[in-house]
């Protein structure tokens, strides 16, 4: 058998050498007639060399002197394409064979035969080098800009606007774990060296891209850089049992936070509380989780389930010891891999659960109206783009409607985080009522546990899509103690002393409340109804998603609105958009004024 393989292995480098052969003996035209080749990575003839069997080569054999491409530096737009050509010199070269590459494929592409396609904004230089000798070659720079009709948007305000109670999501911030060992309790007992090392890779594992700090650095497309460290344990006076009394239990938590922090931070030498958790100065730690070896018995809700709270309690003096207001807990029995901990962080950077907590603690009845398909929902993929919104992680095209109709191409919203703001009139931040659109794919933090959503839900996802959601997420401003709010255009206006969101994840109670709602390209709206059962309720599918040839205006999907073809702040949604072309690398997008 094995010299059987070898033989047959013989055989193919032999057809191989005459290929070869064959090729360096053909005159080939200066530009490659190939068949069009999409690929981003360099592409080039499939022959390396000219020598062969035939060496050594014959004196009147005419090298390649000098590569030239047709064209100077250049400005294209995210998905537009250009034809660069190339001559080889002198025009009696013998080998004219030339490979096309670029030197960031994520600003621009270049196929086999020169053509270039803008991806995102920009400057990228395209090489054509000889395959006769690679040291041979020339380049031009392109620069990619979004063409008329979009324009990509810095936001203007974040969630640090909104509440300055919550941790900042930009730049290098620290995160503080701080392990508890409960005197008495089901999981008491169980900090072992191994346990802490274990706790210690979870989150702060650079290698590990499941991590909690490598999570973050690609939610947030490098703009976050999460470092820390992992405390001493903390022996307290409290035990599993203290926490389930409701009149008692807050309380206990709240004096275990102190004495814990306060522990911590003078008799762990290596950990500095004032000097490096309190980065704004605010009097309050920044990022800080607690982990109990307590059971919360699978009791949702419980004081030791994993959550995030806010304590209420006083800033400590500027400069001084900062106390512990915005945090997290959970316990070891919710430990097995750093997703927990992600999602908490989650809503210490200032987001909410997107699920409903009406009937969250009733897995008879369940309301999710994105299809559990989030981090902030089932803790499972990446976080969908209002989020990354909230924290100023990524900067939207908007259609401005300079034109009547324009185009554009993005790619996955994982990787690159690109994404679609369509509003008649948007104030620039995540903070009112408009659309989004995302490519969804496998790729990123997405490629993790998109196979184990696929099992665990019954869900077939396939190669993704677009996903559309519509966002309502303006805000009131509330002055003094008053708990009257006034509707805000604009919290970049800073008009108030503090702001609220005008509506939550509490959808039964006000019709119009729906935060963020996925609109299913199938039309049927069924995330819009309450589910009969966790297991059994409607969770994001690949039908959910738009693909190539699917259009959207307010009237065709009409039923997924309270007031018909109207968003809820009264606004007409004037577009319509076409999706001409979906696949899990890159999505072309048309919006038309109708």
């Amino acid at each position: 058998m094995n010299l059987k393989k070898r033989n047959f292995i013989v055989t193919l480098v032999s057809v191989m050498s005459i290929v070869t052969l064959s090729s360096c003996t053909s005159n080939v035209s200066s530009v490659a007639q190939t068949s069009e080749d999409t690929s981003n990575d360099v592409t080039s003839n499939p022959v390396t060399s000219v020598t062969s069997s035939e060496d050594p080569i014959s004196e009147d054999y005419i090298y390649v002197a000098s590569v030239e491409i047709s064209s100077e530096d250049f400005k294209t737009n995210v998905g537009a394409t250009r034809q660069l050509n190339s001559a080889v010199l002198p025009e009696d070269a013998y080998y004219k064979s030339v490979s096309w590459s670029s030197s960031d494929t994520s600003v621009a592409t270049v196929d086999s035969t020169g053509k270039v396609t803008g991806v995102g904004v920009g400057s990228a230089v395209i090489t054509c080098v000889s395959d006769e000798d690679s040291s041979i070659s020339d380049s031009v720079e392109v620069t990619v800009a979004i063409g008329a009709g979009f324009a990509k948007t810095v936001l203007n305000a974040t969630v640090q606007d909104l509440n300055l109670d919550y941790s900042e999501s930009l730049g290098e911030q620290k995160v503080l774990i701080v392990p508890i060992h409960l005197s008495k309790g089901p999981y008491s007992g169980s900090w072992t060296n191994t346990q802490l090392e274990t706790v210690n890779d979870i989150i702060f594992d650079t290698s590990d891209p499941e991590s909690y700090v490598s999570y973050y650095k690609t939610a947030s497309n490098g703009r976050l850089e999460l470092t820390g460290e992992v405390s001493e344990v903390y022996n307290a006076s409290y035990k599993t049992s203290d926490f389930d009394d409701e009149s008692t239990a807050w309380n206990n938590m709240l004096d275990m936070f102190e004495n814990a922090t306060e522990w911590v931070d003078q008799n762990d030498s290596t950990v500095d509380i004032e000097k490096d958790y309190d980065k704004n100065n605010d009097g309050y730690i920044d990022n800080i989780h607690f982990i109990v070896d307590g059971d919360d018995q699978e009791e949702w809700g419980s004081y030791i389930w994993p959550h995030m709270a806010q304590t209420g309690n006083y800033p400590g003096t500027s400069g001084g010891f900062p106390t512990v207001n915005t945090y997290s807990l959970s316990n070891l029995g919710h430990f097995e891999d750093a997703y927990t901990t992600i999602h908490e962080q989650g809503h210490i950077f200032g987001l909410m659960d997107y699920y409903d907590y009406t009937y969250a603690s009733d897995y008879d009845k369940n309301y999710d109206l994105i299809g559990g398909a989030d981090m902030q929902d089932c803790t499972m993929f990446d976080w969908n783009v209002y989020s990354k919104m909230n924290m100023g992680w990524v900067d939207p095209y908007y259609f401005d409607g300079s034109q009547e109709s324009a185009s554009i191409t993005i790619s996955p919203a994982a990787t690159s985080g690109d994404c679609i703001v369509l509003a008649s009139d948007w104030n620039g931040n995540a903070f009112d009522e408009y659309f989004t659109l995302e490519l969804f794919t496998k790729t990123g933090n997405n490629e993790y546990t998109w196979d184990e959503y696929e099992d665990l839900y019954d869900s077939n996802l396939g190669e993704g899509g677009i996903r559309m959601s519509h966002v309502d997420s303006r805000v009131q401003g509330f002055n003094g103690s008053s708990n009257r709010g006034t509707d805000v255009d604009n919290i970049a206006d800073g008009n108030f002393d503090y702001y609220d969101l005008r509506n939550s994840n509490d959808y039964t109670s006000v019709l119009d409340s729906k935060l963020i709602q996925v609109i299913e390209a199938d039309g049927k709206n069924e995330f819009g109804y309450l589910q009969q059962g966790y297991y059994n309720q409607k969770f994001l599918e690949e039908d959910d998603l738009f693909q190539t040839g699917d259009k959207f205006t307010m009237e065709d999907y009409s039923n997924f609105f309270v007031y018909g073809t109207k968003m809820n702040n009264g606004d007409e949604f004037p577009f319509e958009i076409s999706f001409d072309s979906v696949s899990s690398t890159s999505a072309s997008i048309t919006v038309t004024k109708k």
